[in-house]
């Protein structure tokens, strides 16, 4: 989980938009995934897509520059990429919820 920590560091999330959309998110959430492990894992992979998603168009699509305003190694965030099927030059549709 290391990993994902130095993404939450990174991220500077804002509480007031992260509540709402986290909310949402609940809400829409059908009951046969509500039990905590599963909604605590999907919640991890949205994060994890929106934040490099918004990392990567923030660092101009560079990794090295990404990876270190993420406070991880460059290789982690390419393996995390790779685990969350991201390429380079994804664009980005919108600003994520996740982030302020």
């Amino acid at each position: 989980m290391p990993e994902f920590m130095g993404l939450v560091e990174g991220a500077r999330a804002s509480t007031a938009n992260l509540e709402p959309a986290l909310r949402d998110w609940l809400r829409g959430m059908p009951l046969v995934e509500a039990s905590y492990h599963r909604a605590r894992r999907r919640l991890i992979e949205l994060f994890e897509r929106e934040y490099i998603q918004w990392l990567m168009s923030r660092a101009g699509d560079r990794l090295s520059r990404a990876a270190r305003v993420a406070g991880v190694d460059r290789t982690t965030l390419y393996r995390m990429m790779e685990r969350r099927g991201l390429r380079r030059s994804q664009p980005d549709t919108e600003p994520s919820p996740f982030v302020g």
